[in-house]
């Protein structure tokens, strides 16, 4: 049941995880702030060499705007003209409007300004809370180079002035005769996209960074246009140089980038190849791991050896350790004689009040951490009647000794199987070298996808999920006892399971008080002895033999909020000597070179 639960937990902060790293980067930043998420910029080739470029953005608004821009650096010699703004709620923009950034003019109006070193279009409209698309064409003479061989257009689909990563590009040239081009190349190549070449030169780009000029170049046959009036003209041919210099582009593409692209490209694949692994490891190692049957009975009606029951416990869970061990070592201890035990009136946590035995025997015999459990009671309790269920209160609030000394017995109490068990098999170390290296991988996937595209929802929640879900299987699932250990570790199992289900069984139950008193005190480290005491399984002469006693078991076996404080004994200890809580404040080859367009744009 705990191995299910941990499962579900696993999955569940999985499934928060995948839908944080989804949503996070759309949550906006501010009360006002936008984006453009996608581009899309169609250039076409007129015949006479000028170029029509028709750039469509999609300003996802939040909060109110009415005004945008958009600065179009130009090479010398380049001109725009013929300028426009349309989209779909206003139609086309009418000329007139203010060119000051910043400005308020009627929505439906553009302007536009020839700058030092390009041209600025200034657009005002109405929006809010709402995602416009808003389409930009004009005519570009001076960009288009004609050789004796080619037509070779180049033209930055995207600028460097933008302050955001674009989520995707989408960028095409063609020719208005219908006449497809020979080659095309983009530029950087460290964006990792190949531009296809059909009846136009097209490509799409994935995370365009901030700041990143994109280039798409394509070379068309001299017969693509018919004049070269819009066009810059140079004699001679041209593609085999133009071939020469994207070549050395090419060469300048870099391993480091080739090797981010293609990660980016198969983040996916790559993640679930490595937590596949891990986790196939893992489940490997558990199949490796399984415990031999033995033979033992499924019930064991009594202690299998007369053990302590932090002893006891230890062997039942193969080494396992829960602090109801402290509470069942001072009964034991009460058991024995080293303290006196009656009735506490008035209270109703275990309403069992304990004193320090005058007349201790056997102290020599006990085992090291019995005798810190010892130590720790004798001191807590001194010459006075104290109820369990009142215990933790005569410790002084966070005290740090009190702390030292409950983490050291408790420390103690948990060694107790020291020696006791043995193994053949072990590979928790194992699991956690290949856990190690699932974090390695994944910290490189992550740091490269990062570095490309600043999104890495798949990687991280690969990586949550592994390490989570290597570590659902319990620790002694990654471990094998050996044969002597494992029968041993079979009947005391068997055993903690008879006083789990003892209300349920038909079995004949033992039938003498100091059988029942050694059951009692391991009920008490399994956690059963509440249901034990009141399944009304107990023979009625050892019922009668425990209440003429007057031991502890007599109040066991009779009272009727027997067990009700057992678990919060510890828990009560725990939370007294816990330190004081405190809270604080305070405080890759190309970029465009040689390409007109591009630029940036805002909006207000």
């Amino acid at each position: 049941m705990k191995v299910v639960l941990r499962l579900i937990g696993a999955l569940v902060v999985v499934a928060v995880v995948a839908v944080a790293m989804a949503i996070v980067p759309a949550i906006p930043s501010s009360e006002k702030e936008y984006e453009i998420t996608d581009a899309d910029v169609a250039i076409r080739l007129q015949e006479d060499g000028s170029l029509i470029v028709r750039e469509s953005l999609p300003f996802d608004f939040t909060g109110e705007f009415s005004g945008a821009y958009r600065d179009i650096p130009l090479l010398p010699g380049v001109r725009i003209t013929d300028a426009e703004v349309r989209d779909a709620r206003e139609g086309r923009y009418r000329p007139g409007g203010s060119t000051a950034l910043g400005s308020i003019d009627a929505p439906g109006t553009y302007g536009t300004e020839t700058m030092a070193k390009g041209l600025r279009v200034v657009w005002h409209y109405s929006a809010a809370d709402e995602t416009r698309t808003f389409d930009l064409i004009y005519r570009v003479t001076g960009a288009t180079t004609v050789r004796d061989d080619v037509v070779d257009v180049r033209w930055n689909v995207w600028g460097s002035q933008w302050d955001f990563w674009l989520d995707s590009l989408a960028a095409s040239i063609e020719a208005a005769s219908g006449v497809p081009p020979e080659r095309a190349w983009l530029r950087p190549r460290s964006l990792g996209a190949d531009v296809e070449i059909g009846s136009d030169a097209n490509v799409s780009v994935e995370r365009v960074p901030e700041g990143q000029a994109v280039g798409l170049r394509a070379v068309f046959p001299r017969e693509a246009i018919e004049s070269t009036a819009g066009a810059v003209t140079e004699p001679g041919d041209g593609l085999g140089a133009i071939e020469r210099e994207e070549a050395r582009l090419d060469d300048g593409y870099g391993a480091l980038d080739r090797l981010k692209n293609f990660v980016v490209a198969n983040q996916l694949l790559l993640t679930l190849l490595v937590g596949g692994i891990a986790l196939a490891t893992t489940i490997a190692f558990c199949i490796l791991a399984r415990e031999r049957d033995t033979g033992v009975p499924e019930y064991l009606p009594e202690p299998p050896e007369d053990l302590p029951p932090a002893a006891g416990y230890a062997i039942a869970h193969e080494g396992g350790y829960d602090q109801r061990i402290v509470l069942a070592t001072l009964m034991d201890l009460v058991d024995r004689g080293f303290y006196e035990s009656r009735p506490a009136p008035g209270t109703d946590d275990l309403d069992l009040e304990l004193r320090q035995a005058g007349n201790r025997q056997g102290a020599g015999s006990l085992e090291p951490y019995e005798t810190e459990v010892l130590g720790f009671f004798d001191e807590l309790i001194e010459d006075e009647w104290v109820a369990l269920g009142e215990m933790s209160d005569r410790i002084p609030k966070h005290s740090a000794t009190w702390r030292a000394r409950w983490e050291s017995m408790n420390g103690a109490l948990e060694d107790a199987e020291e020696g006791m068990i043995g193994w053949d098999r072990d590979y928790r170390a194992r699991r956690a070298l290949v856990a190690l290296v699932a974090l390695i991988l994944f910290a490189v996937l992550i740091a490269l996808i990062w570095s490309r595209t600043h999104r890495v929802g798949i990687p991280v929640t690969g990586l949550v999920a592994t390490l989570l879900l290597m570590y659902v299987p319990p620790a002694n699932w990654m471990r094998r006892l050996d044969p002597a250990a494992r029968e041993r570790n079979q009947r005391w199992s068997a055993f903690a399971k008879w006083t789990r289900d003892f209300p349920r069984l038909e079995d004949d139950p033992p039938a003498t008080l100091k059988l029942w008193r050694r059951i009692l005190v391991h009920a008490v480290a399994f956690g059963t002895a509440e249901r034990v005491a009141r399944s009304g399984r107990i023979p009625a002469p050892v019922v009668a033999e425990a209440t003429g006693s007057g031991i502890w078991t007599s109040y066991a076996l009779t009272s009727g909020s027997f067990g009700s404080g057992f678990e919060g004994f510890s828990s009560g200890f725990a939370s007294q000597v816990a330190p004081e809580s405190s809270s604080g404040g305070g405080g890759g080859g190309g970029g465009g070179g040689g390409f007109s367009g591009g630029g940036g744009g805002g909006a207000w």
